[in-house]
C-alpha cells in the first residue's frame, strides 16, 4: 500500500496555476512536477469547484445585502415621515394658547 504524500498548499496552488496556464497537457505538467496525473487533476477539480462555490456565495451575499439595503431605505423613509409629523404636531401645540383652569 502506498503512503500518501503531503504537499504544501503553496506548491498545490502553483501546480494548479501552471497546469491551467500552460499549453502543455495536464499529464505532462504533472510528470514534470513529479506528480501523478490523477493527483494534479483532482487538485484542479477541487480548485474549480471551490471557485464556483465561492462565486455562488458572493452572489447570495450580494442579493442579501441588496435586500437589507432596500429594507433600511424603507425604514429610513418611514422614520423621516414620522419625524415630520412630530415636528408639525410640536409646532401646532406650541402655538396653541394654554387654558388656565384655576380662573
Amino acid at each position: 500500500m502506498k503512503k500518501r504524500k503531503k504537499y504544501d498548499p503553496a506548491f498545490k496552488r502553483e501546480a494548479i496555476q501552471l497546469a491551467l496556464t500552460s499549453d502543455r497537457m495536464i499529464k505532462d505538467t504533472a510528470h514534470e512536477l513529479g506528480l501523478e496525473e490523477s493527483t494534479l487533476s483532482n487538485w484542479i477539480s477541487k480548485a474549480k469547484r471551490k471557485q464556483t462555490a465561492g462565486a455562488g456565495v458572493a452572489e447570495m451575499d450580494a442579493q442579501a445585502l441588496l435586500e437589507e439595503l432596500l429594507k433600511s431605505r424603507k425604514e429610513c423613509q418611514r422614520l423621516k415621515d414620522t419625524c415630520e409629523i412630530l415636528k408639525k404636531a410640536t409646532a401646532y401645540f406650541a402655538n396653541e394658547p394654554t387654558q388656565d383652569t384655576n380662573s
